[in-house]
């Protein structure tokens, strides 16, 4: 049996949730800032609050997805549907900042 095993055999369900939760929100903020940058000194070289606009977006649809089909695939579509209001609005207001 590997560490990884191990730890995922012991480790309550609640946890491995935040974990992915944890992972999730970092590879939605790679996927916000490198957009951003990408078309920010490219395709919308002078227009940084529309590539702003656009990476937020699509980081958010990838913050949605990745959350409703990875880290809470246990749960039910409802509680999905709630969370994605709940980290939409969340990602809004920490971007807006």
């Amino acid at each position: 049996m590997s560490l990884i095993e191990a730890v995922r055999e012991r480790l309550p369900v609640k946890y491995r949730e935040m974990a992915k939760f944890l992972v999730v929100g970092g590879i939605s903020y790679v996927v916000d800032v490198g957009l951003f940058s990408l078309m920010s000194h490219t395709v919308l070289e002078n227009k940084v609050v529309t590539a702003k606009a656009i990476s937020i977006l699509l980081a958010t649809i990838v913050s949605y997805v990745l959350n409703r089909e990875w880290s809470f695939s246990r749960r039910g579509a409802n509680h999905a549907t709630r969370r994605c209001c709940s980290s939409w609005s969340t990602a809004w207001r920490c971007s807006s900042i």
